[in-house]
């Protein structure tokens, strides 16, 4: 967590805490390339190992994000910026159940 926060800075931070919805394509580029910079690719995929999804794009069923992330999210990219705002949302705000 510690290195995500450091990734995604103090501003992008505090503005998903507070919920104000400062996350746009700008951002998502930011972080994209800081992250390729600072060598954290490796511990995204594995965060994105865990991540499971109750339904593939086109398709029925769900299960593991991973092996399908480029279909599910090709053409997506608004969709994938909203899944990225709510994921940081959730792990800062703290557990939520999905109630948020």
């Amino acid at each position: 967590m510690p290195r995500v926060t450091t990734l995604i800075g103090s501003a992008l931070t505090r503005s998903v805490v507070t919920g104000d919805g400062a996350f746009d394509a700008t951002v998502i580029v930011r972080i994209a390339d800081r992250a390729m910079h600072d060598g954290l690719v490796p511990l995204v995929r594995d965060l994105l190992q865990r991540v499971q999804v109750s339904r593939y794009r086109g398709g029925p069923g769900g299960g593991p994000l991973l092996p399908k992330f480029d279909d599910h999210f090709a053409g997506e990219y608004s969709h994938l910026a909203k899944v990225c705002a709510f994921v940081m949302a959730h792990n800062l705000r703290g557990p939520t159940f999905g109630a948020r």
